[in-house]
């Protein structure tokens, strides 16, 4: 994971919350149900959603992942952001026996056997 790009928060004005702090606030309700959000670096950050899956990287992030492989071995794949609704327009699972391709790089494609 690269370095923060971003300034500094402002001193004395805002302040990081901490990974423990924001899954708190998830589990209190303190967000929309539909409101799409990750804590990067300590800082809550709107985002395009992606699953129900956040993985708790040190003690300022919680980001959703592009990538997460779990038990069930089928790949889901979720395209086509929506800004309107913040939602992917396009969603595909691809099971074991089929292939998973690649827009960006024509010809690419790999069976999710070969991931596990």
């Amino acid at each position: 994971m690269e370095p923060s790009r971003e300034p500094p928060l402002p001193a004395g004005r805002l302040r990081r919350l901490t990974a423990a702090e924001y899954m708190w606030m998830v589990d209190a309700g303190v967000f929309g149900e539909h409101e799409r959000l990750e804590l990067l670096d300590g800082v809550l950050c709107k985002m395009s959603p992606q699953s129900v899956l956040p993985l708790q990287l040190g003690e300022l992030s919680v980001p959703e992942p592009d990538l997460a492989v779990v038990e069930s071995k089928e790949v889901e794949v979720y395209r086509a952001p929506d800004s309107e609704t913040e939602a992917y327009t396009e969603r595909i699972t691809v099971g074991r026996s089929e292939a998973l391709s690649c827009r960006s790089v024509p010809g690419l494609s790999v069976p999710p056997a070969d991931l596990w």
